[in-house]
């Protein structure tokens, strides 16, 4: 059942790929699109470890990424702003959909960051 979820999910990014490239009017191969936008989906999940919000990085390696692989600079730095703009549009909803299912009020978090002492240096 694992398998089958990373199998839907590797597809769904690769999709996703190629649904961007022809928003641009570009032709994305399959390949392609499968080594791109699942490693940016990886990046995604491993870049706040290091860089707070990962702004710019994202796009940045995404646009290394494209234009190694054939694709115009202004094409793949289109492709990189959409990304950014349909992750975001489509992240933030769903962060506050899980905040009220979970019951967690804004109060509440700003009352917790509050507490929290900062580091003394």
């Amino acid at each position: 059942m694992s398998m089958l979820m990373i199998l839907i999910e590797k597809l769904s990014n690769t999709l996703y790929g190629i649904c961007l490239g022809m928003l641009v009017s570009t032709n994305i191969e399959f390949a392609k699109s499968l080594i791109v936008f699942d490693s940016i989906y990886m990046i995604i999940w491993l870049l706040p470890l290091v860089t707070p919000g990962n702004i710019g990085v994202l796009e940045a390696v995404q646009i290394i990424l494209l234009k190694s692989l054939g694709i115009h600079l202004k094409i793949a730095s289109i492709l990189a702003l959409i990304n950014r703009v349909v992750t975001a549009v489509s992240e933030y909803p769903l962060l506050i959909l899980s905040t009220m299912y979970l019951g967690i009020r804004v109060k509440q978090l700003t009352d917790i960051v509050k507490s929290e002492k900062p580091f003394n240096v």
